[in-house]
């Protein structure tokens, strides 16, 4: 059958796994041919990360609207997404963050051959950060992001009577955000992802 198109795509585009929020989908067959479907999705994530004597802690709340289109081998859709987040920062002064972006991520997915599916997503984003150091004025700043990811997975061995399979898959995504040179000097440069992933499942 075809894959879970909605369970990659989805789990790729947000910002973590659903913990709150609601949900809710919405499909209608096209008289054409394929599945129109509409979607929104709630999710909250925490981050907790240091990068030399810079530490970052906080929540970030996500709610995704889209719409995806499959027929046949082929999905296509576009997410529209909106985050809120809230954190505390230290390094040489302490402070609290705030921020909120808006973006806007279309994504292509094709099932090659019977076994081979892959998928591949870019966005862009823009919205603000406010810091608010414990000494010192607070320090505002337009923030934009840029990201693309994509994946495969393959089906190596198929699942049998006794549920048994083996699949293999591949996940390169890479993102990058942008800030004004005074939030800059205080949290660092702007922040640089990269990585790639593989697994068998």
């Amino acid at each position: 059958g075809n894959p879970d198109w909605s369970n990659i795509l989805r789990t790729g585009i947000g910002m973590g796994d659903p913990l709150t929020g609601s949900a809710f989908e919405m499909n209608q067959q096209m008289p054409r041919g394929g599945v129109l479907s509409f979607w929104s999705n709630g999710s909250r994530a925490h981050f907790d990360g240091r990068d030399g004597t810079l530490s970052l802690n906080g929540a970030v709340r996500s709610m995704m609207f889209g719409f995806d289109y499959a027929k046949g081998s082929l999905m296509t859709g576009l997410t529209l997404a909106h985050s809120r987040g809230l954190g505390r920062y230290a390094d040489m002064d302490n402070g609290e963050l705030s921020s909120s972006m808006t973006g806007l991520y279309p994504w292509l997915g094709y099932k090659a051959t019977d076994r081979i599916t892959v998928w591949g997503v870019a966005g862009y984003g823009a919205g603000g950060l406010l810091l608010t150091p414990h000494r010192g004025p607070v320090l505002e700043s337009n923030l934009s992001m840029v990201m693309a990811a994509g994946g495969t997975r393959g089906e190596l061995v198929a699942k049998g009577a006794g549920g048994f399979g083996m699949a293999f898959k591949a996940e390169p995504l890479h993102f990058c955000t942008g800030v004004s040179l005074a939030v800059s000097a205080r949290i660092g440069r702007p922040w640089r992802f990269t990585q790639v992933s593989t697994a068998l499942r």
